[in-house]
């Protein structure tokens, strides 16, 4: 969808996430800093937001993580604070 694609986009222009290709509105993400599992505890106690650690997925490492697009609003949000992540 074009939101997936937005969303894509939108982390990707983060400067520390890579995003695998992808036809669904779920995407596979790679962190450049840190580790999904930080992320993920992070976004729970500061935002109430819930990703999926990807770090247990076979071939994948403690930097991957899995998200789907939202409405935009959402999608801004979770982006917003995935930025705070990152600072």
């Amino acid at each position: 969808t074009s939101e997936a694609m937005r969303l894509r986009s939108m982390l990707v222009e983060t400067g520390y996430i890579d995003v695998r290709p992808t036809n669904t509105t779920f995407m596979l993400a790679e962190l450049k800093k840190g580790t999904a599992n930080e992320l993920k505890d992070f976004l729970i106690e500061k935002y109430g937001m819930l990703i999926r650690d990807a770090s247990n997925f076979k071939g994948l490492n403690k930097n991957f993580f899995r998200v789907a697009a939202q409405r935009s609003e959402e999608n801004d949000e979770l982006v917003k604070a995935i930025k705070d992540y990152l600072r």
